[in-house]
């Protein structure tokens, strides 16, 4: 139950971590079997677990501390599979990689102590859908909504170098909804 939304992910171990119970709530951990929620974290417990890092309030009235509208818009939540672990030494299995479309935002969190290891922001606009790849690297839809072309980028989170895998300017790829 709850109202949970894009994508769902699976982490290797019969859970599924999802966007919700409501879309700028936070995010959970439910049974791949009985559906039964299994953690919630939320954006409040993250801030609070990270005070010198001000990532998640970027989109608050600094006068009166209300949030603006759809304050982070999380659109995913990617668990480090077992699978995929050794490609990525720096993180522990388990680790999510999270984006947060309003901020323009990727990062990666450690679940147990809501504590952010790595963030990067900049480099994409209004994304979606990052993952982590076998060679190491991170992968993320970037809508650069506004500019005419959509396209991939891959960034190395060790190095932050990025590049842009597609070459949509000549293939006309954009997706104007975020």
């Amino acid at each position: 139950e709850g109202n949970f939304n894009h994508s769902v992910e699976y982490d290797g171990k019969g859970a599924l971590w999802v966007v919700g119970p409501h879309t700028n709530s936070g995010i959970s951990k439910l049974n791949v079997y009985t559906g039964k929620l299994l953690t919630t974290i939320t954006f409040d417990e993250i801030i609070e677990a990270n005070p010198d890092i001000d990532l998640l309030t970027n989109r608050q009235n600094p006068d009166d501390m209300r949030w603006f509208k759809d304050p982070w818009h999380p659109n995913d939540v990617d668990p480090l599979t077992p699978f995929m672990a050794n490609a990525f030494p720096q993180f522990n299995e388990g680790d999510l990689l999270i984006s947060l479309r309003s901020l323009n935002l990727i990062f990666i969190l450690r679940p147990e102590t809501r504590k952010i290891l790595w963030w990067r922001s900049g480099f994409m606009r209004l994304q979606h859908d990052p993952d982590w790849q076998l060679d190491g690297s991170i992968t993320v839809f970037d809508n650069n909504r506004r500019r005419g072309h959509s396209r991939i980028k891959k960034i190395d989170p060790t190095t932050f170098n990025f590049g842009t895998v597609t070459k949509n300017f000549e293939e006309g790829f954009y997706s104007k909804s975020a």
